[in-house]
């Protein structure tokens, strides 16, 4: 309840998007930073689709002419399909994310890029057409255990981003003495947790869990919380690798037998 208190705070905002003025970079209202009340927003910040489950990781610079979302927006653009005139809404956490929801030109909610739904019973992953095709969740994921789908990105390889609203949702706690990253052979990587101030938190040892298993560009890996006997209390994560290129050729052979059927 605390938290929705402090959410409440913070007004929305929206931006209209035009490519001229936003493809490289957002502009955050001064209207909206001024109501932080001197509280600087973190040098890296987080977006997230309006169910919470998908991520970008954005930097936030100030300059001169202001704030600005700015390395990693024009990944955000891409992944969503942005055009000329689309409407973008915000809202800020009051920690360190932002929850975005797209309008398209018909006036309604773009079909979003998501990696898990409200509820944790619904497996299959909706992946929009403009970011690619759908991860069936159910092919990973052990019945009821909670996850979250981080899209692999040069800048994301050294730490393992774990959003604290899944954390939260789910009651988890982790492991801040033993964390366990399991890759999809069974092999364990020892990983640290930390967290900054702002309250976001993540996990050290990914970079060599990625170098391992040859995580590429692109490659999406649904991250498995694995509960011990408490229930609460999460050692391990179990990553489950989705390759961009063999997902994609697996809808394609799957569009083909549509297509001749």
């Amino acid at each position: 309840m605390v938290v929705e208190s402090e959410i409440q705070i913070y007004p929305d905002f929206y931006k209209v998007y035009v490519p001229d003025h936003s493809s490289q970079r957002l502009h955050i209202p001064q209207a909206f930073i001024a109501h932080l009340n001197g509280k600087r927003l973190p040098e890296e910040t987080i977006l997230r689709s309006r169910h919470g489950r998908t991520l970008w990781h954005i930097e936030v610079s100030q300059v001169e002419e202001g704030v600005f979302f700015q390395n990693g927006w024009r990944s955000f653009v891409t992944d969503n399909s942005l055009e000329l005139g689309d409407l973008l809404t915000f809202r800020f956490d009051g920690v360190g994310a932002f929850y975005v929801t797209v309008f398209g030109k018909s006036n309604c909610e773009k079909e979003e890029i998501r990696a898990n739904n409200a509820s944790i019973g619904d497996k299959v992953s909706r992946i929009n057409k403009e970011e690619g095709d759908p991860i069936e969740v159910e092919r990973y994921v052990r019945d009821k255990n909670p996850y979250f789908v981080t899209k692999m990105k040069h800048r994301t390889r050294a730490r393992l981003y774990v959003p604290v609203e899944v954390l939260r949702d789910h009651n988890i706690k982790l492991n801040r003495n033993m964390m366990i990253l399991r890759d999809p052979d069974g092999k364990n990587w020892l990983g640290k947790v930390a967290s900054w101030k702002d309250g976001r938190m993540w996990i050290g040892g990914w970079k060599a869990f990625c170098k391992w298993n040859n995580v590429g560009e692109d490659d999406r890996c649904i991250c498995e919380f694995v509960r011990g006997r408490e229930g609460k209390k999460v050692s391990i994560i179990q990553v489950h690798i989705v390759r961009a290129r063999q997902e994609a050729r697996r809808h394609k052979e799957m569009d083909n037998v549509k297509a001749i059927i």
